[in-house]
Parts: structure tokens; C-alpha cells; sequence
């Protein structure tokens, strides 16, 4: 049988608290296909965003193997489960997790400096996916300026930056209102029409109603499979990867300090009075130490 996108076997993941260990999944076995959409179900802290953070190696099971496309990630390193990500994954998150001092464009051109992307480069490409999730005039308006659901469909276009083969969305719908919330699953069928895989978490029973597979977890086991089938062949993750030009891993280095110094001097001119207290802070602990 050839391998699966993504597949887990026996993976369970438990954390330490003051009470004790505390089991969150429990001997989870499951093998997703590529180009399937699917919804993962269950009530609050049955363990389904713990799921769908080993899903997509944000996080790491206890016990068990979790496999990308064959490749076992229980012994990745730290900086391979981050290239893993940028090449693989695209995040979609309930609160957005968007940067309030950078432009829609830039927030959606984020994840493509650490690719290693020239900087008009990626620029086009995050003005292009906004124009196709229908904000091609909010491009230069920060998070503060958009509605709920134009957030959401920013937080789309930038899961889509680097290829964004696999799709993984947190309650995407959890902070919107009825008709945002419509708008948002609409363009997530149209990403599975594509061919994306697209793996969601909802409470919601109306949202997973939109998936062709619905997977159910109650105390961090899964409970029910429903829906299960064979995706059509032409849905392969692999026609998104790329092949990394010469040279890219040292200037995605060098793009990605400037970046990070850009952004550091332009958050520190946001917030003047807090910048100006760190300061003084350093400044007298400096003085008292010397």
C-alpha cells in the first residue's frame, strides 16, 4: 500500500500538571489521503486542537508514530519540522494571528521571507491571493481596518503563501458572524476544489457538515469515522512542492534577519512609550551593575 499524506499510529499525547499527568489523546490511529476534506469534531477538551497541532508538527506525541508522506517526524530536529511546516502546511487560526503593525500584504508575504522568496517576488504573489479572496483594495490596510472576516480571509491567503498543500483550520469560523462564517467555508471548499487538503476543527455540526469526512473525538479517543473514501488521484500534495534554488537557504537567512530587524525597529516606533520605558529600564540596571 503506498503511503499515506499524513498517517498516525497508536499516537497518544499527555502533559504533566499539579494534579498529576493528564492524557489528552489516547492511542489515535488515523490515515488521511490527499485532497480529502475533513472536519474533526467533538466537545471543548476532547483533545482535537491537540490533534490538529501534531497534525501539523506544532506539537509532538508522547507515545506513537506520525508519519508526512512517509517520513517519520519522531526524530526530526526542531529546524526540519520548521521546514516541514513552511513547506507543507498552511495554518488557519480562530483569533487570526495577525501582526497589528504590518500591512494586509505583508502579513500575507510573512511566511515566503523564510522561504527564502525575493521580496518582489512575494509581495506579487500575496497581492495576487488577496485579490483572489476578493481584498484586492485592502491590500495596504492593517488588521485593526478589516472586519472579522476579512482577518479570516487574510489569514487564508497567508496560509496559502508557500504552496499551502495541507490546510489546517482551527475553529476558522468560531469568531465570525453568520454570513463571514459562510463566506470563510465557501473559500475553503474552493481550496479543496483545487486539490488542497483541508483538515478543520469545529464544534460545530452545520461546519463539518461541509467536509466529505468527518472524524469524531470524545475523551481523546476517536469515536467515529464517517465518510471515509478515496480522493481523486489528480489531489496530490506533492504537485506543490518545490524544488529549492541554489543559494535560497543562505539568502532566506539573510531575508529573514533583515525582516526581523524591519519589523523590530517598526513595532518599537508603534509603541514609543513602552520602547522608551524598556530602555530606561536597561539603562539603570546597566548603570547599577557597573
Amino acid at each position: 500500500m503506498a503511503d499515506a499524506l499524513l498517517e498516525l499510529h497508536g499516537v497518544s499525547r499527555a502533559y504533566c500538571s499539579a494534579a498529576g499527568e493528564v492524557v489528552v489523546l489516547k492511542d489515535v490511529s488515523l490515515r488521511i489521503e490527499a485532497g480529502e476534506f475533513i472536519a474533526i469534531i467533538g466537545p471543548s477538551g476532547s483533545g482535537k486542537s491537540t490533534l490538529m497541532n501534531i497534525l501539523g508538527c506544532l506539537d509532538r506525541p508522547t507515545e506513537g508514530s506520525y508519519r508526512v508522506q512517509g517520513v517519520a517526524t519522531e526524530q526530526m530536529s526542531p529546524d526540519e519540522l520548521a521546514h516541514l511546516r513552511r513547506e507543507h502546511f498552511g495554518f488557519i487560526f480562530q483569533r487570526y494571528n495577525l501582526m497589528e503593525n504590518l500591512s494586509a500584504t505583508e502579513n500575507v508575504a510573512l511566511p515566503a521571507v523564510y522561504a527564502g522568496v525575493d521580496a518582489d517576488a512575494r509581495t506579487a504573489r500575496a497581492r495576487m491571493l488577496l485579490e483572489t479572496l476578493g481584498l484586492g483594495e485592502r491590500t495596504t490596510n492593517r488588521p485593526s481596518q478589516l472586519s472579522g472576516g476579512q482577518q479570516q480571509r487574510v489569514s487564508i491567503a497567508r496560509s496559502l503563501m508557500n504552496g499551502g498543500a495541507i490546510v489546517l483550520a482551527d475553529e476558522p469560523t468560531g469568531a465570525l458572524d453568520h454570513a463571514s462564517g459562510r463566506q470563510v467555508m465557501a473559500e475553503l471548499k474552493r481550496l479543496h476544489a483545487q486539490g488542497h487538503t483541508v483538515i478543520l476543527v469545529t464544534h460545530d455540526a452545520a461546519i463539518a457538515a461541509h467536509a466529505s469526512r468527518v472524524i469524531e473525538i470524545a475523551d481523546g479517543r476517536v469515536v467515529s469515522d464517517r465518510g471515509m473514501g478515496d480522493p481523486p488521484a489528480a489531489r496530490n500534495a506533492a504537485a506543490h512542492e518545490r524544488s529549492p534554488e541554489p543559494g535560497a537557504e543562505r539568502r532566506a537567512r539573510l531575508d529573514a534577519i533583515r525582516e526581523a530587524a524591519r519589523m523590530a525597529v517598526r513595532s518599537m516606533l508603534a509603541h514609543r512609550l513602552r520602547t522608551l520605558l524598556t530602555m530606561l529600564g536597561i539603562i539603570i540596571g546597566v548603570a547599577a551593575v557597573v
